[in-house]
């Protein structure tokens, strides 16, 4: 009896476990709601129509909405348990009790305009005055139409707001409800279309609002189903491959999906620049979010500021990124001993590459040239190096690419001997002058040739390579250089009451940069982010720490401690990308074809197709304004 009972006892408790396993088992194959508007949701819908979710072995349910604010609110309710907001939900939501925890920040957006009927008597911000402007609150189009007026001294008391849903604006605009209405895409392509009345507009701009994209859950969904959602994040991080990959390919389901039309697409999605970063990473907009709330809005004055950081949860994002980050790469960057190559002067000394997992050898060189002949050696990876060799090496089509400027730098100028009758440029006329072919050295010497009416045959030119210079100059064998430093400098400590600088900052100041080999960028797709991110980190640090960075780049560059000083606040440190380098290298191949013969007919390169934009914009989108 005893044994029949321990028998019963033994099945029973093996069925419940079964029961629980069972349980359990179809409890993680229930599927994930995940909820977004049209506009925010390209990365999901790319996940949906790729059938990376399944891949991932994730079931979702995917739900839409015609705002982000309507996806909060769903979030809040429970009706999904995942979603995609913006900034500016967030902002007003955590002035009342916030479940809603933000996991990633997924893009930047600057689709908000405002488009006015031009019968209106608009075409500028200020005819806004005394106008019916409509907007949707507590949203994009809020934000967005206040930081508007602001950037252009109209209060928000000289307009007439309107309250209005995005699909209503179309409408509104067509029938005079309203004169104008800050809204996002698409609905900005379909008003554009409007055939009725002529429709201008006043776009959005990095500098303005860069609204980010952000993805949603709630402190209940996060404790209970992290898996999920982990394995949410990793979908739109495969959606972004996916899309960086082959866009065009994904337009015949994102248009329909997002209403509008394939040829219109390009349009709609150009102002969007899509990454799977940390969520916190959009703190500190929406803190000047919330705190222009605080100051502005009526429904809020009085109320304290919240504090955002309890809004995100970065945690489910970094588990994800640990093991990626634990992988380490050897690297071989080439960078001239000298300011070109301060950034990254920086992130060695303070080991911002080492805590990248970049483990870099450094090849010391004299001059940018040297390094791109070590790239296409394949000898070095990466480089630093000024724009001007760039100039000559583009007409052969290298196999090199252009990641980021890193610097605007004001020292090259030439140097020249008093007792030799030089007291300014004109007075070179004659005399002999060394430089450096193919480099910033010739191109300075270009434009002072130019614009004072030197000619080649006026000069005695002397190639020369640069630590050979000051030497030559005060020793006679030359009359001056043109040259950066810190070769000036050394020959002006050497004969200080005999050596002139002559300098013209608003002729000419080089663009310092970065770039690398088209096959070691493929190789390792994830190492120019790397170097960028530690690059980055070495800008702030120039930033706050001045007086150590002046100190650590003195050292190591053996510049002039006086010549460094007096320089030292002209450097411009800062990692982005726009089109000032392609404008010099351009102003720089009109000079080579004027005066170099093996140039003359030489169509000039497309410079632009050497840029790769792609790395700093998943970093930081707003740190690219290069024209497309």
């Amino acid at each position: 009896m005893r044994h029949s009972l321990i028998s019963v006892y033994l099945r029973t408790f093996a069925t419940l476990l079964f029961g629980f396993a069972a349980l359990s088992e179809v409890h993680a194959q229930d599927p994930l709601t995940v909820g977004s508007t049209t506009n925010l949701g390209v990365l999901p819908l790319i996940a949906k129509n790729e059938n990376i979710f399944s891949e991932m072995g994730l079931t979702v349910e995917y739900k839409k909405f015609q705002t982000g604010k309507m996806t909060m609110d769903a979030l809040i309710s429970g009706d999904i348990e995942a979603g995609t907001i913006v900034d500016s939900n967030v902002a007003f939501i955590n002035y009342s009790k916030n479940p809603v925890k933000v996991i990633a920040s997924i893009a930047t957006r600057l689709d908000d305009a405002i488009y006015f009927n031009k019968n209106k008597n608009i075409s500028a911000p200020k005819d806004l005055v005394g106008k019916r402007v409509g907007f949707a609150p507590a949203t994009t189009s809020h934000i967005f139409l206040a930081k508007f007026l602001k950037s252009n001294q109209i209060k928000w008391s000289e307009i007439k707001p309107v309250i209005l849903q995005a699909p209503a604006m179309e409408a509104a605009l067509k029938n005079g409800a309203v004169d104008a209405v800050s809204i996002w895409q698409p609905w900005g392509v379909n008003i554009e279309k409007i055939s009725t009345i002529p429709i201008g507009y006043f776009s959005n701009n990095a500098e303005l609002y860069p609204s980010r994209i952000l993805l949603a859950s709630t402190d209940k969904v996060i404790q209970k189903r992290p898996e999920a959602l982990k394995k949410l994040i990793s979908s739109l991080e495969k959606a972004l491959k996916v899309y960086a990959n082959k866009s065009v390919l994904t337009y015949s389901y994102l248009a329909p999906e997002l209403g509008t039309s394939e040829a219109d697409l390009e349009k709609v999605l150009k102002p969007f620049h899509f990454s799977v970063e940390l969520g916190s990473s959009a703190l500190p907009l929406v803190e000047t979010i919330g705190q222009w709330i605080a100051s502005s809005q009526e429904d809020f004055k009085g109320q304290a500021v919240p504090s955002y950081e309890g809004a995100f949860n970065d945690q489910l994002l970094a588990n994800l990124s640990t093991d990626a980050s634990k992988t380490e790469y050897s690297v071989v960057m080439c960078r001239p001993n000298n300011m070109v190559s301060a950034l990254p002067y920086i992130a060695d000394a303070k080991g911002y590459f080492k805590s990248r997992g970049l483990n870099i050898k450094f090849e010391k060189t004299t001059n940018a040239k040297i390094c791109q002949d070590m790239l296409l050696a394949n000898n070095a990876d990466y480089m630093t190096g000024a724009e001007g060799p760039f100039t000559y090496l583009a007409a052969s089509n290298p196999p090199i690419k252009i990641l980021a400027m890193l610097q605007q730098n004001p020292e090259t100028s030439i140097f020249a001997r008093k007792d030799k009758g030089i007291t300014k440029f004109e007075d070179l006329k004659g005399k002999r002058v060394a430089y450096l072919p193919g480099t910033v050295s010739y191109f300075f010497l270009g434009r002072v040739m130019k614009k004072f009416g030197i000619r080649r045959s006026d000069l005695q030119l002397t190639a020369m390579q640069p630590p050979t210079m000051p030497a030559a100059l005060v020793g006679g064998s030359v009359d001056a250089f043109a040259m950066w430093e810190p070769w000036g400098a050394q020959a002006a400590t050497q004969s200080p009451e005999n050596i002139i600088n002559l300098t013209d900052t608003a002729l000419y100041q080089y663009e310092a940069l970065l770039s690398g080999r088209n096959e070691a960028i493929a190789a390792n797709p994830e190492v120019p982010k790397r170097i960028l991110h530690a690059l980055i980190e070495a800008e702030q640090f120039i930033k706050e720490n001045n007086s150590e960075a002046f100190d650590i780049l003195s050292k190591v560059i053996a510049f002039e401690e006086n010549a460094f000083k007096r320089l030292w606040n002209q450097y411009k440190h800062t990692v982005r990308l726009d089109d000032k380098p392609i404008k010099l290298m351009e102003e720089n191949f009109e000079l080579l074809k004027e005066d170099d013969a093996n140039f003359k007919d030489v169509p000039s390169p497309n410079f632009r197709s050497f840029v790769d934009t792609s790395f700093l914009k998943t970093i930081d989108p707003t740190r690219v304004e290069l024209n497309e």
